[in-house]
């Protein structure tokens, strides 16, 4: 936590925002690159995210109440968006490129910044991953149920789940 904490306090405004909204979420980056302002409800503090579980296989969704961190972050990123891009996180540099092409926009091969922040915190470069193992133990040190944590991390099968947090080093 300590770690994570760190890199968000040099991260700049839409790298932090980005960060926690995959934290908060636990979200896989393909699914937060994905989102788009139509998977975002923020009357109900909600966010639809979609992810394919095999491959060729269909999206499925999984719909999440966003906490008090999550809002603010997403609501963050309404305020700073491009108003022409589907996507939470639109690519500055693909939206120049390709003008006429909104679909192209959305945040991919964002790779390199969380590496240079984790070196720059002093702290061991940890990927995306880990933003959503934090959040696993997190949902487990509050108490929350197997079955909970399984469907708010999106897992089909609950023994993996278990095998996540037994990864982890949490017993449930």
């Amino acid at each position: 936590m300590e770690d994570i904490q760190k890199v968000l306090d040099l991260a700049g405004e839409l790298e932090r925002t980005y960060l926690l909204t995959i934290w908060q979420l636990a979200g896989r980056v393909r699914e937060i690159n994905n989102l788009t302002w139509e998977d975002v409800d923020f009357t109900r503090r909600q966010v639809r995210l979609w992810t394919r579980k095999k491959s060729g296989g269909n999206m499925t969704p999984r719909l999440l109440d966003m906490n008090d961190k999550a809002f603010n972050a997403l609501k963050f990123a309404q305020w700073k968006r491009n108003p022409h891009s589907p996507y939470v996180f639109t690519n500055p540099l693909m939206a120049k490129k390709h003008p006429e092409d909104p679909a192209r926009w959305k945040y991919d091969y964002r790779d390199k910044f969380f590496d240079r922040l984790c070196r720059l915190a002093g702290v061991r470069e940890m990927g995306y991953h880990a933003l959503r193992h934090q959040k696993a133990s997190e949902l487990a040190d509050r108490g929350e149920s197997l079955p909970y944590i399984r469907d708010f991390l999106g897992h089909e099968d609950i023994s993996t789940t278990s095998l996540y947090l037994q990864s982890l080093g949490i017993k449930k």
